[in-house]
């Protein structure tokens, strides 16, 4: 959909299979698949404008924030306990201060814990 929208993307997956998939389904050229550890991200095309986790973290990995450019801004859903809070972040003097709005049910992600 972001890159449908003319944003330049760049995916990262860590499962073969479901990258394979992904390939598959979406061919769009502004989208740039790229195969390692979720939580390491893509610190190779970074600085970040924008970065969407989607699926819940209970940890914001340093290599993630590193990547996200000063005023950047990043969603996520944040999990805490039993509970997952979608929250959005901007980066500010090398800071991320992040806000919760709304409270949501989001499959977790490996590598994040």
């Amino acid at each position: 959909l972001l890159a449908k929208l003319g944003a330049e993307v760049y995916a990262v997956e860590e499962q073969a299979d479901l990258l394979a998939v992904a390939r598959t389904a979406a061919t769009d050229g502004a989208i740039h698949w790229i195969e390692g550890p979720l939580s390491a991200g893509a610190p190779k095309a970074a600085p970040f404008d924008r970065i969407v986790i989607d699926g819940a973290i209970e940890t914001l990995p340093d290599a993630i924030t590193a990547q996200l450019s000063e005023n950047g801004r990043i969603v996520a859903a944040w999990r805490e306990g039993n509970v997952s809070r979608l929250v959005q972040g901007v980066k500010a003097g090398g800071t991320i201060a992040i806000r919760a709005f709304a409270d949501m049910d989001v499959a977790p992600l490996p590598g994040f814990a």
